[in-house]
């Protein structure tokens, strides 16, 4: 699947360690654009780095190919594409359910994303 580049990655910044953060413009504007001023002032203070490692980790056994998958399109999303969220749900073949919202949708809409996991709770025994 290919990447789609999307504009939090001039945000993002690396420390001496190879660890990744973003930076407060890109926080603000492209990972949680539709939070409060509050809130994305929260998220800048608690960032937690990312390490470039992690993301290159490879899985051997994708729980997806074996179990129902249940995936949101955060329509907004500046930090991963919307298309390619779309794409990578129609290759695991999850029940996918899109909403306007950032990346942090879980913040930002968490009543829709709790439908979504109890919809899912529901349905995962019948698949």
């Amino acid at each position: 699947m290919t990447s789609v580049p999307t504009p939090i990655g001039s945000e993002l910044r690396p420390d001496k360690s190879g660890f990744l953060k973003l930076t407060p413009k890109g926080i603000a504007e492209d990972f949680a654009q539709d939070l409060s001023a509050k809130e994305i002032e929260v998220l800048t203070a608690t960032q937690v780095p990312t390490s470039v490692a992690a993301m290159k980790g490879e899985i051997t056994t994708p729980a997806w190919k074996s179990k129902p998958s249940w995936y949101i399109v955060a329509a907004n999303d500046r930090a991963i594409s919307p298309d390619l969220e779309a794409a990578q749900a129609k290759k695991i073949g999850a029940t996918t359910t899109t909403v306007s919202s950032s990346h942090v949708i879980m913040l930002a809409q968490p009543s829709k994303v709790a439908g979504v996991i109890f919809d899912a709770a529901s349905k995962a025994g019948s698949k």
